[in-house]
């Protein structure tokens, strides 16, 4: 797999977080250059709505659950994708902490 990171979207070498959308075959990865989304049937990485906004994010990890990508970023706090909509949740919203 670390080919398939070299040479298509995923630019870092370390991927800290990954998550699986099972239903339609999907593979999200998280690294300190944003998020990729991996096409286990395709063996391609496509571009998904928002995927400029999340770039300079250095993530942590990624939970996908009822077609929602949760992603824990080092500074930014929370970000929610769902349907191509992007949703910041930081200590103004209620963290203890980003």
């Amino acid at each position: 797999m670390l080919g398939l990171l070299k040479s298509e979207i995923c630019k870092s070498q370390r991927v800290y977080g990954f998550a699986e959308d099972r239903k339609s075959k999907k593979l999200w990865l998280g690294s300190w250059n944003g998020v990729s989304l991996y096409n286990q049937q395709t063996h391609r990485f496509e571009e998904f709505i928002g995927q400029d906004q999340l770039k300079d994010l250095n993530i942590r990890t990624l939970l996908y659950t009822d077609n929602s990508l949760f992603i824990a970023t080092e500074k930014f706090g929370l970000v929610v994708l769902r349907d191509g909509d992007i949703s910041f949740f930081d200590k103004s919203e209620g963290l203890l902490d980003n």
